[in-house]
């Protein structure tokens, strides 16, 4: 698992530009609307994802 000070300064910068986080099955998703364009950020297993959707994915 992330180490949790590192995860509380992940999240006070993220939460910036974030309006949602949710934790789902150990994995930390992050989502955002810009300029139409739906993006998804994930950490999963210590490791930073981001992928970008044009459409919010189902």
């Amino acid at each position: 698992m992330i180490n949790k000070k590192l995860l509380i300064l992940f999240l006070k910068f993220y939460l910036k530009y974030y309006k949602t986080v949710e934790l789902v099955q150990n994995s930390i998703y992050f989502f955002k609307l810009k300029r139409n364009i739906f993006i998804i950020s994930k950490i999963e297993g210590g490791k930073f994802k981001k992928t970008h959707f044009s459409k919010s994915p189902a």
